[in-house]
C-alpha cells in the first residue's frame, strides 16, 4: 500500500517510502504473537501490553538508525504512531501536526488501515474506522488516501495479482531474507502470528520454521523481494 500511496502523492523520494513500509513492522518480532494477534484484531490491551505495541517504532529506530541512507526511514519509523493532533497531549517535547516527519504520517495512515482491513476486510469499511479518528492523521494526507481507497474500490476490487511479476508463491522451507511477506500468517486456530508486510530477516525465518513445526502450518506464502539498498543490514 506504501507504494501506490506514494504513487498516488508523487514523492521524489517514493523509494523511503516503500523501504520505510516494509521496514516499519520489523519492531513487531519483539511482540508475543497473542499479544500481536490482540492489537491487530482491536481487542483492548492492558497498560503492559500497550507499552510493548508502543515500543515497535522505538525498536524500529534503533535498529536501523545507523545505517548509511537510512536514516530519514528511521526517523519516520519512530514517529510511525504519533498522532497529528494529539488529544490531551501535555508533553512539550512530542512533535505534532507537519513537524512530524512525512514518512511518519503516512506510515501512520497506512498501518493503521491494514490493521482495521484485519477487523473489517472490506476497504471502505477499514477507511471508514480510520475516518472516526481523523485526527490523528494529517488531514490532506487521510483526504489523498480516502480517494487513492474510493478510487481503487469503485473501479475494481482490490485484491493482489498473483500474476504480479513481483509477487510470488513459496513454501515456508523456501522463505529468503529481503522477502516481504504479503498477507498475514495464522494457525490452524485463526491465531496471528506474523503480519502482512513483515520483512524477511533471519530471526522471521526462525519464527516461521518454529510456528510451522509446532502448529503445522502447511500453506505457501505470497511474498515480495524488495531491493535494498547496497549497505548491508544485519538484524
Amino acid at each position: 500500500m506504501t507504494r501506490k500511496f506514494s504513487t498516488e502523492l508523487e514523492l521524489s523520494n517514493a523509494w523511503e517510502l516503500e523501504l520505510a513500509g516494509v521496514l516499519c513492522r520489523i519492531g513487531c518480532v519483539t511482540i508475543p504473537p497473542e499479544v500481536l494477534e490482540a492489537w491487530m484484531k482491536g481487542r483492548i490491551l492492558d497498560d503492559n501490553q500497550r507499552q510493548m505495541v508502543d515500543s515497535v517504532g522505538k525498536i524500529g529506530h534503533h535498529l536501523l538508525r545507523n545505517i548509511p541512507r537510512l536514516e530519514k526511514i528511521a526517523e519516520g519509523i519512530l514517529h510511525q504512531a504519533t498522532p497529528f493532533q494529539p488529544v490531551g497531549q501535555k508533553s512539550t517535547t512530542t512533535l505534532k501536526g507537519t513537524d512530524i516527519p512525512l514518512i511518519g504520517r503516512i506510515l501512520n495512515i497506512v498501518i493503521d488501515y491494514d490493521r482495521f482491513l484485519t477487523i473489517e476486510p472490506k476497504p471502505k469499511a477499514a477507511l471508514k474506522r480510520l475516518m472516526t479518528q481523523a485526527n490523528e492523521y494529517d488531514p490532506d494526507l487521510l483526504k489523498s488516501f480516502s480517494d487513492l481507497i474510493i478510487t481503487e474500490n469503485d473501479g475494481k476490487q482490490n485484491i493482489v495479482s498473483k500474476k504480479d511479476s513481483a509477487l510470488t508463491e513459496v513454501s515456508i522451507d523456501d522463505v529468503k531474507n529481503g522477502m516481504v511477506i504479503m498477507g498475514n500468517v495464522f494457525d490452524k486456530k485463526g491465531r496471528l502470528l506474523i503480519g502482512s508486510g513483515t520483512l524477511v530477516t533471519d530471526i522471521i525465518k526462525l519464527r516461521l520454521a518454529n510456528y510451522n513445526n509446532i502448529y503445522g502450518l502447511d500453506q505457501t506464502l505470497l511474498v515480495r523481494k524488495v531491493e535494498m539498498p547496497t549497505q548491508n543490514i544485519n538484524i
